[in-house]
């Protein structure tokens, strides 16, 4: 993420406003040069910094690769069909056939000798075969196989026999599972760990995401309100500027006929320097925050070319925004904070996702461990015991539909049963147990951090709203003394440095007024994200005020 400059609006501009007051400027209204730039609002702004920063594209980038892996891995454990094709086959080999038969005496035989013969086969077919993960851990095949086979017997002195013609279906059926897995006899749970931890990336990725968004619309906001004070306290000492230089010229008109000290003149030249400084230092401040928020956006847009919306645009009496403050010093009371539920916060999340992981892993890691029972079944088409004619190839396929013929079946029911591994086994389930119990103290720090963060934010929060009720009492309080102030000008008891004095106290109490604002908006837009909430979201409910 780009590197943010500030923090805190108020530690980068309340220097310059306390050189402000000292230097004693004015407050007087002055058309400002932003009128004249196209509004920037600050949705608008978010709206460019969400869609073009890099850390976002990489984090999004990051999500949708884990869900493709994710993907892959649900399809591996899916439904799968095959085909297994043998275009080809000949097998040649060396067999005992009997003899001619003997005669040994009128009308009886008896058979001949065995002799060697080559028999030669060639033969061609397939077999289709699904299989599909069952969610106890185990697996089921199915197989469905068509074989044409001729054969014949080769002779030495090229007499061979007819060739054989046969055609051989069969289907066959395979079950095996997992047994006595983690205590149970059929574990179903194996399924369901399989899934969650092929999730884990996406989980991870999708907090990432969310977190990265949340940060760098925080540091966009606060860019944006900072930029907006900056060039309002640039104006205020650009026009702070005239009212000295104009001041010092009285002052060297009154040196001349020595109603004023050279002292007096010499403090208002050094106040005047002072603003000066002040002004290069605001300027350099706010070249740099310009280009940490264009940075943020990836030079989408220049935001120096627009005028942008101050922070009273959100922040106002009875506005949302302190009816969102009241809602959550409601939901998360102070002396409730055990109850408090954080399960959106991301450092929990991930604690969550590593105990769920630790859980899953030890569930499926005692599969490879455990005894599998296996049933195979099979079963083939068989010919009659005398067939018509062999060497007529149709007759490979019209035999196997004679009422004759049978069927050729087998049956086994098998167990694999570890019987020594080394002690492998039980250290593994040692290990698993000691990864949870890692991953759950990992989750309590985790929602304890969380918890003193809150905690933290809605005390702020409190103090912020009743600080906006103080200044505020303060600025109806000063806007009564101008009244007074101004009146008595007309009457010639007060001079209009004295009136100028009063509006530059004003002028404190909205800038300070305007630094607590930005403050709470921003705590409460963390408290958004430390909840597990969108940033976004949140201040688009802001946005209309009543």
């Amino acid at each position: 993420m780009v590197d943010i400059v500030v923090r805190r609006r108020g530690r980068l501009v309340g220097p310059l406003l306390l050189v402000l007051f000292v230097a004693g400027m004015p407050l007087a209204s002055q058309e400002s040069p932003e009128d004249e730039r196209p509004l920037l609002e600050l949705l608008e702004a978010l709206e460019a910094v969400v869609g073009e920063n890099v850390d976002i594209q990489r984090s999004r980038l990051s999500e949708m690769q884990a869900q493709a892996g994710y993907d892959a891995a649900r399809a591996s454990i899916g439904p799968r069909v095959e085909l297994d094709l043998e275009p080809y086959s000949i097998d040649q080999r060396r067999v005992e056939v009997p003899g001619e038969p003997e005669e040994v005496m009128p009308g009886v035989e008896v058979p001949g000798e065995q002799e060697g013969r080559t028999s030669r086969s060639q033969s061609t077919g397939g077999t289709l075969r699904f299989s599909q993960s069952l969610p106890s851990g185990g697996r089921i095949t199915g197989d469905a196989g068509l074989e044409a086979r001729v054969s014949r017997l080769l002779d030495e002195n090229g007499d061979d026999d007819d060739p054989s013609y046969e055609v051989e279906p069969s289907v066959g059926l395979q079950f095996s599972q997992p047994v006595f897995v983690n205590g149970r006899f059929i574990d179903l749970r194996v399924g369901r760990a399989l899934d969650g931890e092929a999730a884990v990336g996406v989980r991870n990725a999708e907090v990432a995401r969310r977190e990265t968004e949340n940060g760098t619309a925080l540091a966009a906001i606060e860019l944006y309100f900072v930029i907006g004070n900056l060039r309002d306290a640039i104006e205020t000492l650009e026009f702070s500027k005239t009212i000295q230089q104009t001041r010092i010229e009285e002052l060297e008109s009154d040196v001349e006929v020595g109603i004023a000290s050279e002292r007096q003149l010499l403090q208002a030249r050094l106040a005047e320097n002072r603003t000066r400084e002040a002004l290069l230092q605001s300027r350099e401040q706010l070249r740099t925050v310009e280009r940490s928020l264009n940075r943020l956006a990836d030079d989408s847009f220049d935001i120096r070319a627009f005028s942008l919306e101050r922070v009273a645009d959100y922040v106002v009496a009875d506005d949302p925004l302190s009816e969102a403050v009241a809602t959550l010093r409601e939901e998360f009371p102070p002396d409730a904070e055990q109850s408090w539920d954080l399960a959106g916060n991301s450092a929990v999340r991930r604690a969550d996702i590593s105990i769920q992981e630790a859980v899953d892993s030890a569930i499926t890691s005692d599969v490879d461990r455990a005894a599998e029972l296996s049933v195979v079944a099979q079963m083939s088409r068989r010919y009659p015991d005398d067939r018509d004619d062999e060497s007529n190839i149709g007759s490979a396929f019209t035999d196997l539909f004679d009422g004759d013929g049978g069927f050729n079946w087998r049956v086994s029911l098998g167990v694999r049963i570890p019987l020594f591994d080394g002690g492998q086994r039980r250290r593994s389930r040692d290990a698993d147990e000691l990864a949870i119990r890692l991953a759950e103290i990992e989750r309590g720090d985790a929602e304890s951090d969380a918890r003193d963060e809150l905690g933290t934010s809605l005390e702020r929060l409190g103090i912020l709203t009743d600080r906006i009720a103080i200044i505020d009492a303060d600025r109806a309080f000063e806007f009564e003394r101008l009244e007074d102030t101004e009146a008595l000008r007309e009457i010639g008891s007060a001079t209009a440095l004295e009136v100028d004095d009063v509006r530059l106290d004003i002028r404190e109490r909205e800038d300070e007024l305007r630094e607590v604002q930005l403050d709470l908006l921003l705590t409460l837009l963390e408290v958004e994200s430390t909840l597990g909430g969108q940033v976004l979201t949140r201040l688009d409910s802001l946005e209309e005020t009543p």
